[in-house]
């Protein structure tokens, strides 16, 4: 997080940003993460051979 605040610091020292920079790209790396978290689920949750075949595996 450091090093985005250091990059949004020159970014505003080199184009005299007004715009709140850092809450865009907090939300953006938000929604990279809640779309990972999204596509993990769907991987997890997968179909129903899939579900038998990992329980299988680790004896669930």
């Amino acid at each position: 997080m450091k090093e985005i605040s250091v990059f949004l610091y020159f970014l505003r020292k080199k184009f005299r940003l007004a715009v709140p920079i850092k809450s865009v790209i907090i939300s953006e790396i938000s929604k990279i993460g809640k779309r990972k978290a999204k596509i993990t689920a769907k991987i997890i949750s997968g179909c129903k051979s899939r579900q038998e075949r990992c329980k299988q595996i680790f004896h669930c």
